[in-house]
């Protein structure tokens, strides 16, 4: 394999490492997310947890698709693994203090006492704007509830590695060759 190759091949790499590690961008309004409590308070959003994380399915609007009406969301949870769905949530919002205005405070009920936790989740959403409006769905949330979280940031780093020292030997090796026909 020529050095091109290998520049190449590590730039990809490289390429893949950043547009995996940088997540997923800020829902733009009605695209419905997951945001995640670890158990103090922060909540980010992310698509893998750990047993002792609390998902919470969002939802964003703005003040203009709002108005002055209501809001209601409902959330249905569906456990993969065994087919069981859980009862439907539902939040009613009367106050809109936040431009947009993120639905996100309901985690399932009982979700800490669940026993089995790990496997897929489908999580779908829907609401309902104004006391006239029609009941409108988004997409299905799906995330995974696993004992073992990979770190991305470990993996490229070891991959970085390895191609370096890939690198470093045929260099070594390139260079006496060089040495030796002298």
């Amino acid at each position: 394999m020529n050095i091109k190759k290998v520049i190449f091949s590590v730039a990809i790499l490289g390429l893949l490492t950043v547009i995996c590690e940088t997540g997923y961008a800020q829902p733009s309004t009605k695209d419905p997310f997951l945001l995640v409590d670890d158990g103090n308070g922060n909540k980010t959003e992310k698509y893998v947890l750990s047993p002792g994380e609390t998902p919470l399915p969002s939802v964003s609007f703005s003040s203009s698709e709002l108005g002055s009406g209501p809001l209601w969301v409902w959330w249905n949870w569906t456990y993969e693994e065994t087919g069981e769905t859980f009862q439907e949530q539902w939040q009613q919002y009367m106050s809109f203090p936040d431009d947009p205005f993120t639905a996100t405070d309901v985690p399932l009920v009982g979700w800490d006492s669940l026993t089995e936790k790990e496997g897929w989740w489908n999580v779908s959403t829907e609401w309902q704007i104004g006391w006239t409006g029609d009941r409108e769905s988004g997409d299905i949330i799906r995330f995974e509830v696993t004992s073992v979280v990979p770190e991305p940031a470990s993996s490229a780093l070891f991959l970085f590695g390895g191609a370096a020292i890939a690198l470093g030997k045929k260099r070594r090796k390139h260079i006496c060759n060089k040495e030796n026909k002298s």
